[in-house]
């Protein structure tokens, strides 16, 4: 089971997340939301796929591509809910705090995508609190790669 006091996941966003992501990332730890859309709607924030603002203005056509915040939470989902080998060494070596766990999921996903996990961290972190905030089980069942409404 994946639970954190808010109080140290609060501690590493405000020492190991980049400044750019603490405030969005601040709305969803002090969220109360236990509705996985809210969580999605914050991680389409950081990855820029959503502008919270409202400040551009679509000139052209919408092209369809994969989100990449659909791709981090992929990712996570192997991770944490499945027992793929892709992750069983990363897995073995998660400790109990938040700021391990975390660490050790954004490096290891930030591998796949060649990434530095400077970039990915803060993304992760917002997975991370929705997984405690709704519940692994009940998050982890949302995510299944055959349930389509995980918008």
């Amino acid at each position: 089971m994946i639970e954190f006091e808010n109080s140290e996941i609060l501690n590493f966003i405000n020492s190991d997340v980049p400044s750019y992501q603490r405030e969005t990332l601040l709305k969803s730890l002090n969220s109360n939301s236990d509705s996985i859309d809210f969580y999605n709607e914050i991680g389409k924030e950081l990855t820029g796929e959503l502008n919270s603002n409202n400040l551009l203005l679509q000139t052209g056509p919408v092209i369809n591509k994969t989100s990449f915040w659909e791709k981090v939470k992929d990712e996570v989902y192997l991770f944490i809910c499945t027992d793929v080998e892709k992750y069983s060494t990363e897995r073995n070596l998660m400790g109990k705090n938040f700021k391990e766990v975390t660490t050790i999921v954004a490096t290891a996903i930030a591998g796949t995508f060649s990434l530095g996990t400077g970039v990915i961290v803060g993304i992760v972190t917002n997975v991370l609190i929705s997984v405690v905030k709704v519940n692994k089980n009940a998050w982890c069942e949302l995510q299944k790669p055959n349930n389509s409404d995980n918008s």
